[in-house]
C-alpha cells in the first residue's frame, strides 16, 4: 500500500533543493550561480562548490606534472607512477568526501567551511573567534596595568626613580 494520495503525483524535490545539490558538482555549480541570483544561500554553495572544484582540479594538474616529470627517471619511473596513482586515487575520493559533506550541509541549511578557507584568508578558524570586544578590551586593560606595576616594582627593586 501506498501513502500517496491517487491522483496526486508525489512531491518533486523543490527548486532551492535541486539547486543546492548542482551546487557542488563541478562546472554544473554555474546553473545556480546564474540562475537563482536572489538566493545569497544557493549564491554562496554554488560559489563553494566552484571554488573546491578549482582547487581540485588545480591539484589534478599539479599532480599530473609531478608524475611525468619524475616518471621520466629511469630508476624510479615504476615505481613513481605506482604511488603517484595512489595520490591520484587519494585526491579523487577526498573529493567526492567534500562534496557529499557539501551538498549534506546545504541540504541542513548549514554552510560548508574548510579549514583551508581560514588559513588563506588569514583569520582565525571559527571557534576561536567566540571572544567578545568588551572582553578584548578588558584583557587589555589588564595587561597594561600588570606590565605598569612590573615596571614600577623593577625601578623599587634597584633603587631607581620612576619617571
Amino acid at each position: 500500500m501506498s501513502d500517496a494520495t491517487p491522483g496526486v503525483p508525489p512531491s518533486a524535490p523543490s527548486d532551492k533543493t535541486a539547486m543546492l545539490i548542482l551546487s557542488y558538482l563541478g562546472l554544473l555549480a554555474l546553473v545556480p550561480l546564474l540562475v537563482e541570483k536572489e538566493d545569497k544561500n544557493v549564491q554562496w554553495h554554488a560559489k563553494n562548490g566552484l571554488v573546491i572544484f578549482a582547487a581540485f582540479i588545480v591539484a589534478s594538474i599539479a599532480l599530473w606534472i609531478l608524475t611525468m616529470v619524475v616518471s621520466a627517471i629511469p630508476a624510479l619511473g615504476c615505481l613513481v607512477a605506482i604511488l603517484t596513482g595512489l595520490a591520484h586515487l587519494a585526491l579523487f575520493i577526498g573529493y567526492l568526501v567534500v562534496i557529499v559533506m557539501g551538498i549534506m550541509k546545504a541540504l541542513k541549511g548549514e554552510r560548508l567551511i574548510l579549514p583551508i578557507y581560514q588559513i588563506c584568508r588569514k583569520q582565525p578558524v571559527a571557534a576561536e573567534c567566540t571572544v567578545s570586544a568588551s572582553h578584548f578590551r578588558q584583557r587589555t586593560i589588564q595587561n597594561r596595568q600588570s606590565r605598569r606595576s612590573l615596571r614600577f616594582a623593577d625601578t623599587r627593586a634597584v633603587g631607581w626613580s620612576a619617571r
